[in-house]
């Protein structure tokens, strides 16, 4: 064993530690506890409090076409969320999706520390903290009945 064996074990160590917290999403980025908030002014139905948790106007589009978002301002907010969430998700509905994720975990798409998606549900970190920012839907139809006032 040469007198330089555990300089490289101490630097293979450093690299395999610093590599594995690059990998990991930043766990103090704040969403745990924005997503926290969140959900439970969306179960308690309380529109004011997801407003206040979301970007307004919020973008609504489609998957296949990023290009053209529509915009909800804050006078339609309220009554476009209620929709939003009686409408048919993977498991019941869009309300029985976030009922059932009680807290940040690998469930979440974390793309970076400025953006996370659950579900259709696209949220933002930006200067004034996570927000709602975008919803998205999987197909034109979904997009333009919800537009429309229904699912």
């Amino acid at each position: 064993m040469s007198s330089r064996t555990p300089v490289l074990v101490a630097l293979l160590g450093g690299l395999i530690t610093a590599s594995a917290c690059i990998a990991q999403p930043a766990a103090g980025d704040g969403f745990a506890p924005f997503w926290t908030r969140f959900r439970a002014a969306a179960l308690a139905g309380d529109m004011n409090a997801l407003a206040t948790l979301s970007r307004l106007p919020l973008k609504v589009g489609f998957d296949s076409d990023q290009d053209h978002p529509r915009a909800v301002d804050r006078s339609h907010f309220a009554a476009f969320m209620r929709t939003e969430l009686k409408c048919p998700s993977e498991n019941g509905t869009v309300l029985d999706g976030l009922r059932a994720k009680t807290r940040p975990n690998g469930r979440f798409d974390f793309h970076d520390a400025h953006r996370a998606d659950v579900g259709s549900f696209s949220f933002a970190n930006g200067p004034g903290g996570w927000r709602l920012a975008t919803i998205n839907y999987a197909t034109p139809a979904d997009y333009a009945a919800r537009l429309k006032g229904r699912c």
